[in-house]
């Protein structure tokens, strides 16, 4: 990779996870690619399972667009060993946020210079917390990538055997640290993946634009904080997204409005191109146009997304019944991992949040953490979040520089 319109050829490819992401990716990869392809399994049962599957050379199965597809497992190399992991010209993390710290600390030892680090998602502030860790291992010459949502709705059918695709997004952004390799990897994926991945100018895009952090929180504070200690039968497990009614979906509008005041302090005041940070509603647009029957409100698009229309809300098992789990990954990775890093930035710029302010305190109390007290980055349970100031970047000069490196 010598600039920025390189052509980047990926013979060894490393996926770690094994979970729904990274069941429908592999399938792709496998279906699409002629690299050689590593399963980083760190979980040993996660290992066990699909090493089984492989011994029985039983081929996976990926059901897309009502199609079945049936794909042999002969180029998969299964591993736990991160140095193993770590062999590859590609490593892509799909896994819930949470995971990427122990995730990048097994591999950054022995990952070599040259090598693309991607996050699928990247969600909120992968980039200051991939740096540091690569630094802390004296480590040069990696190129961090990251991609601004999961291009997939999807969910395993049978563990290390199939996987089903309910809806596809039209594009998903792509950004890389430094910036300038933004191009070859958007370029590179759209070849592997046989999707759009526009590249985004820099990574703080992504941070910024991750949907999600507005998405997940906002629906589950303004369609089920109510329902909150209602129980289920199983065939009354309420619809997620279809669950959105007009006044969740102002609060949606709201907390987007608010990141957008963000992005336009920072361009006022930083030469630092923010271009792809764009409303909720031109976000769905652009990513389900052909799925949304009506697009004449936000509240109708969620709707009436065909993608949307069987992904339930998520629950636990309570006695033979369902509770909504307030401790699902919409609030427990899209509050420290999204939602409170986009705040963070708005502090630093002086800006007010006041609907994301709400949604935080009151997703903070149902799991049980602080990260805010009077509105203000003063909660106790900061240190295990992704803020920038968690990395040294005390202020929107040290942010923006980061972005402007070339090196």
């Amino acid at each position: 990779m010598k600039n920025n319109s390189c052509s980047i050829k990926w013979k060894r490819i490393t996926i770690c996870g094994g979970g729904n992401g990274a069941h429908a990716l592999m399938a792709f990869l496998l279906k699409n690619s002629n690299s050689r392809l590593n399963l980083y399994l760190p979980l040993r049962k996660e290992l066990q399972r699909f090493q089984a599957v492989k011994d029985r050379r039983t081929p996976f199965t990926l059901i897309f667009k009502d199609e079945e597809f049936s794909i042999p497992m002969e180029r998969l190399f299964i591993t736990s060993n991160p140095k193993e992991g770590a062999e590859a010209d590609l490593i892509i993390l799909v896994v819930p946020a949470f995971a990427h710290k122990d995730i990048l600390k097994s591999l950054a030892p022995y990952i070599r210079p040259g090598t693309v680090l991607a996050a699928l998602p990247a969600r909120g502030g992968f980039e200051f917390q991939a740096s540091e860790i690569l630094r802390q291992n004296r480590k040069e010459g990696i190129v961090i990538a990251g991609f601004q949502t999961f291009p997939w709705a999807c969910r395993i059918k049978e563990y290390a055997k199939s996987v089903e695709i309910y809806g596809q997004k039209i594009q998903v952004g792509a950004a890389s640290l430094p910036s300038h390799y933004g191009m070859s990897i958007s370029r590179g994926f759209n070849k592997l993946l046989k999707l759009e991945f526009p590249p985004y100018n820099n990574m703080l895009e992504l941070t910024l634009n991750n949907q999600g952090q507005i998405i997940h929180p906002g629906i589950m504070c303004g369609a089920f904080s109510d329902k909150l200690s209602r129980l289920y039968q199983d065939n009354e497990i309420p619809l997620f997204y279809r669950s959105v009614d007009k006044k969740t979906a102002d609060l949606l509008e709201s907390m987007s409005r608010e990141i957008l005041e963000v992005k336009r302090a920072i361009e006022h005041n930083f030469n630092l191109n923010l271009e792809a940070v764009s409303s909720i509603s031109q976000w769905m647009l652009e990513s389900y146009a052909d799925d949304i029957e009506d697009k004449s409100t936000l509240f109708k698009m969620f709707q009436s997304n065909l993608s949307y229309r069987s992904l339930q809300v998520p629950v636990k098992a309570v006695n033979g019944l369902y509770q909504i789990d307030v401790k699902s990954r919409y609030l427990t990775e899209d509050i420290p991992y999204g939602l409170l890093v986009s705040k963070a930035i708005a502090e630093l710029a002086d800006v007010s949040t006041p609907k994301i302010d709400e949604v935080i305190e009151r997703a903070s109390k149902w799991i049980g953490v602080q990260y805010l007290a009077n509105g203000k980055l003063k909660g106790k349970d900061l240190i295990r979040t992704r803020i920038p100031q968690n990395f040294g970047l005390d202020s929107l000069e040290a942010i923006a520089e980061m972005f402007k490196r070339r090196i």
